[in-house]
């Protein structure tokens, strides 16, 4: 059962007053009274009313007073004026200034009973929109909201699709190069152990020990050295083996790589930093793969913060997350450019004079081959951050 309707009477003259307070009170209203604008205003501030009737003609505050009044602080609050005869122009100027109807003197309480119903209706009418547009501003909101994580989840799908599609790119890239690779390297590797072979015997026999023969000679060597590294490379990128995994601790094979490189590190002036979460659970991995990837992001890091500033801070960094193993190079060193990390993993991109570009790749491949992902973050001059992620696996 709904509440009753609340009415503020305001009226000077008492009789009168009280005689409309039993009247309205008998059809069911809830009625307060005062006896002029003053104290009407100080009510109408204490409680809300649905209608409020007020004489036009009160003691210090007026009718249209009171009108302003409930204009500025409770513009929802519906108002009736009371005026007599003599005062109708005065009741043409209330409704002008936002009055519902008025009430003439001396009354016909059937009129009035009529016109304060209809009051009240228009009452219940604006409550009900209220109420309505409440709701349909609640459903706005709650659709919106739907639509903005819709539309963040369709943007986040977007993102992944590129990565995906990055990463496809990738693995087409690796996968059309691997068998030509294979072939250069196995018809480069009989010349190249002909030349080793064939410089040594020379310097072996060279009649002068020292002189500029035995220096180009052993310029010759060195050359296919490096050449044969390259084609050693080539061969291991080539091959793409599938990884032999066994239950390993993530700390120790990192430790045990970051001591392949640690002498080249202090020549360097490179201080090495070790984080590791001692929570760090086991997985199954191959120990040898992942420890190549290790050694080649630390390299790479000696490599970039020695040709820059020739002294850094590498900071190496595990740690275990949701079912996954996190491993982070972070190097101080002079950083890459936005433009140089979208081919960083792309085979032969290197800017070294003398790099082979295959390094990161590898690590590339052997990373997915675990099921994992590898990430570059750099802002230039302000440093690199190399990020593996490898998935907790059981045996």
């Amino acid at each position: 059962m709904s509440e009753p309707a609340t009415i503020l009477l305001i009226e000077d003259e008492p009789r009168l007053r009280n005689n409309l307070q039993i009247l309205l009170q008998r059809e069911g209203y809830r009625v307060a009274t005062a006896q002029d604008g003053a104290q009407g205003i100080k009510k109408a501030s204490e409680a809300a009313y649905d209608l409020v009737i007020t004489d036009i003609v009160t003691p210090a505050v007026n009718g249209f007073q009171v009108m302003d009044y409930l204009r500025d602080h409770q513009p929802e609050t519906v108002v009736l004026v009371m005026t007599g005869y003599v005062s109708t122009e005065s009741a043409i100027e209330a409704l002008r200034r936002g009055a519902y109807d008025y009430l003439s003197k001396p009354f016909d309480f059937d009129i009035m009973k009529i016109t304060i119903e209809r009051a009240l209706e228009k009452v219940r009418l604006s409550k009900t929109l209220r109420r309505y547009m409440s709701e349909l501003e609640q459903k706005v909101d709650e659709r919106t909201s739907e639509l903005t994580e819709a539309n963040r989840k369709l943007e986040q799908s977007l993102v992944d699709l590129r990565a995906a599609q990055e990463q496809l790119i990738q693995a087409e890239k690796l996968s059309a190069l691997g068998e030509l690779i294979a072939g250069v390297a196995h018809e480069l590797n009989s010349p190249l152990s002909t030349i080793a072979l064939s410089s040594e015997l020379a310097m072996s026999v060279a009649a002068v020990p020292e002189g500029r023969l035995r220096t180009q000679l052993e310029r010759i060597a060195e050359a296919t050295v490096h050449c044969q590294q390259i084609v050693k490379s080539l061969v291991s990128f080539a091959r793409k083996q599938k990884p032999e995994p066994a239950y390993i601790d993530v700390n120790g094979l990192c430790a045990k790589a970051l001591e392949l490189v640690v002498g080249q590190l202090k020549v360097g002036n490179i201080e090495l930093e070790k984080r590791f979460d001692e929570r760090l659970p086991q997985t199954m991995a191959d120990p040898h793969q992942l420890q190549q990837v290790f050694v080649n992001l630390a390299t790479n890091a000696y490599q970039a913060m020695a040709a820059g500033s020739g002294r850094g801070k590498l900071l190496v960094e595990t740690r275990a997350g949701d079912r996954v193993i996190h491993i982070a190079f972070h190097d101080d060193g002079p950083g890459i450019s936005k433009e140089h990390q979208r081919k960083i993993f792309d085979p032969f991109f290197t800017t070294k004079a003398d790099g082979t570009g295959l390094g990161l790749s590898i690590s590339y491949g052997i990373v997915k081959e675990h099921g994992g992902d590898i990430s570059v973050r750099s802002v230039p001059g302000k440093g690199t951050t190399f990020l593996v992620e490898i998935p907790v696996t059981r045996p």
